[in-house]
């Protein structure tokens, strides 16, 4: 264990007084990676569905065993003494063992509580200073020990003695334990997940709410589904998928545990709307979202900002620059490190050469890669950056686009010696099989023989089962090398002890640093390797100069993505559809002021009251929106039908006007082809070869 030392902290009350506390600080072993911990909560603020909360929560009660005054003994569940930060074998424990433990611990923490008479429901404050009912005790001990009890639990579950310092500090932290909002900052591979998983459970088992856990991308909620999975029926957990055309909308209420809802953004925000429509919204206890930094995208980081209104938000990303409006946009403590538990190492190759960055950003040479004419024409050296790894270590190659990914697959896969072909063959015989059950038709045929040589790609175009069956064979070292896109950096858990960016691309755009710093933030496997390299391909000096540019620059701002004209008017309309708070009624102007100046968009933008008045005098006027003689907006029954289908105002009077001309002109019904036009979405872009098409 590291040594700790004291330090203070300012706290930042909303009395607006300061005061000093004391606060254990860890310093890692190498002396230069402190942990940082900003715990100042900025001012009170009603935001959103901030008075949804306000006397509408019922009493509700735990189970409990009366006046049961039996002592229980915590059966003692034998395993290793496994250290997270160095070993990442886990010995698995007899289900027997830990459902009764599960049981037995919350139990204890029932009677602990003391609930047989009193009634559960205490009020206190949130972080957005806004009061609501909260399942918890009276004594600031009591969540102290409900957090103990489910990292015991947890420890037990998955098998793991110890903790990170970072993660014990954080899980112990007052502003975390009492529902503040907070905002993780730290690298890719750090255990941000397991924080997140745990206070979950905590809000499941013990103060039997549900959380929503928002994942980008549908392969991510895939995998979180599954990894999750492994809490149901040890516990009163049930995992939901809310993906795709999967989810149900209300989801179903359980009368026995909470629900962990693993969703896209997409997903998250029309599970929230029906909570909403329902008036359920308050069966939500913890929003979970991954990759924050995704609040500054265009179309999805919109609905972000819009599903951020409820519950303790806890937000996580390896990539945030303006943590400082992120955090007053949320009301939000933040906690950052710079810790990393394995040594990553970035490196370029240009022509031959090979040179390694430095901390500030400098390049150094570290040695010459040689000539060899064979190599050095097919794909410019790569394979000289793999024979050293494979097969004992792993490699993930990330390529510009999915061909390239095929591509950069069959080349590598012919040049891959007879030892690794032969190597786990029978394994190798076994995934294939098992990709020919998965697919509805025989698999592609460069898979098959790419996998039988250690080798596979890894993008969109494979199906959900496809990918899980090639991240398995990674993981199980049955396949060393991934050929794969960006979008497998952004959450999909698959370290290697090598990262390639085969060119600083992401398509035909230049690779901005969020997604480089995803990417490398791969390498290196948490007890297996001792360090991670990652090494970016050059191919031009204009290549070098825009990521030498890249890597020296900061990191970009999340601005909001409410400065759109069609995400600021769906914004409003879900505001004035849902009403979405009692107390604060969001009906005339000022109200609706006071609401958008609480968001991201209300607090990077001065000149929000005028944008304002212009967004609804729009919606006004396309007829979606009215306005009463004492000066409150209501919706009208399209602008309803617009609200419950999901769609942007924009959007929508392009189908209502293209509808409109159809009823008034006609439709031709003497083919299928003015019937087709008509069902095309408006969100798809398609690019006609009008060749090909006068061909046809």
């Amino acid at each position: 264990m590291s040594p700790r030392n004291r330090s203070l902290s300012v706290v930042s009350d909303h009395s607006d007084v300061t005061k000093k506390t004391p606060m254990k600080l860890s310093s890692h072993s190498d002396g230069n990676t402190p942990c940082k911990i900003n715990l100042e909560t900025p001012r009170k603020s009603p935001r959103l569905c901030a008075a949804i909360y306000k006397s509408r929560l019922r009493p509700k009660r735990m189970s409990h065993l009366g006046n049961c005054s039996k002592k229980f003994k915590i059966p003692e569940i034998q395993h290793r003494n496994i250290d997270i930060a160095s070993s990442g074998s886990r010995r698995n424990e007899t289900d027997e063992q830990v459902i009764n433990f599960a049981q037995i611990t919350q139990v204890q923490i029932n009677m602990q509580r003391n609930t047989s008479d009193s009634g559960y429901m205490a009020s206190v404050s949130t972080s957005r200073g806004d009061s609501y009912e909260e399942m918890a005790s009276t004594s600031r001990g009591d969540a102290y020990e409900e957090m103990k009890s489910i990292c015991e639990l947890y420890k037990n579950l998955r098998n793991i003695s110890t903790f990170y310092d970072w993660q014990f500090q954080c899980l112990n932290n007052e502003h975390m334990i009492n529902g503040t909002n907070m905002i993780i900052s730290m690298a890719t591979g750090a255990g941000k997940t397991l924080v997140a998983e745990i206070v979950m459970l905590r809000e499941v088992i013990i103060r039997r709410r549900s959380c929503i856990f928002i994942v980008p991308y549908v392969a991510i909620v895939q995998q979180k589904v599954y990894s999750l999975s492994f809490f149901e029926g040890k516990c009163d957990v049930y995992v939901e998928e809310y993906a795709a055309n999967k989810g149900r909308l209300p989801p179903i209420k359980r009368r026995k545990g909470g629900s962990i809802y693993v969703a896209t953004i997409e997903k998250a925000n029309m599970l929230i709307n029906s909570l909403i429509e329902v008036d359920r919204i308050d069966e939500i206890g913890v929003i979970v979202v991954d990759e924050l930094h995704m609040i500054g995208e265009n179309t999805r980081g919109a609905i972000i900002e819009q599903v951020l209104r409820t519950g303790q938000i806890i937000g996580m990303s390896a990539t945030l620059s303006n943590v400082e409006q992120l955090s007053k946009f949320l009301n939000a403590a933040v906690f950052s490190t710079k810790f990393r538990p394995v040594k990553l190492i970035e490196k370029v190759k240009i022509d031959n050469s090979l040179y390694t960055i430095q901390s500030k950003g400098e390049m150094e040479f570290e040695m010459n890669l040689g000539e060899n004419v064979c190599i050095a024409v097919i794909q410019n050296g790569l394979v000289l950056l793999l024979h050293d790894i494979v097969p004992k270590r792993s490699v993930l190659i990330f390529c510009p686009t999915k061909q390239n990914c095929e591509n950069v697959c069959k080349m590598v896969s012919h040049l891959m010696p007879k030892s690794v072909r032969e190597r786990k063959k029978s394994e190798k015989l076994a995934a294939i099989k098992a990709l020919k059950s998965e697919a509805d038709e025989r698999p592609s045929s460069l898979l098959e023989l790419s996998i039988m040589r250690g080798v596979a790609y890894h993008h969109s175009g494979l199906t959900a089962d496809e990918r899980k069956i090639i991240e398995d064979a990674f993981q199980d070292g049955i396949i060393n090398i991934i050929c794969c896109t960006s979008t497998l950096a952004a959450g999909v858990n698959l370290p290697a002890r090598r990262i390639i960016i085969r060119a600083p691309l992401v398509g035909k755009e230049p690779l901005c640093k969020a997604q480089y710093l995803q990417m490398i933030g791969r390498a290196g496997r948490a007890g297996y390797d001792d360090m991670g390299e990652a090494v970016t391909i050059i191919h031009s000096s204009y290549e070098e100069g825009k990521f030498l540019d890249m890597i020296n620059g900061p990191l970009p701002g999340c601005n909001s993505s409410l400065n759109e004209p069609a995400m600021f008017s769906s914004f409003l309309l879900d505001l004035i559809s849902l009403k979405i708070s009692s107390f604060i009624i969001v009906q005339r102007f000022e109200e609706l002021e006071v609401v958008v100046q609480q968001t991201l968009f209300g607090i990077q933008n001065s000149n929000s009251e005028e944008l304002l008045r212009e967004m609804l005098e729009y919606l006004t006027k396309i007829g979606l929106v009215s306005v009463s003689e004492d000066g409150s907006y209501s919706v009208s029954d399209l602008g309803m039908a617009v609200f419950s289908a999901s769609l942007s105002p924009l959007t929508a009077q392009q189908i209502c006007t293209l509808l409109s001309n159809n009823l008034s002109e006609g439709i031709v019904l003497s083919s299928h082809f003015h019937l087709l036009f008509m069902m095309v979405p408006f969100d798809i872009d398609v690019d006609i070869d009008w060749n090909i098409f006068y061909e046809e």
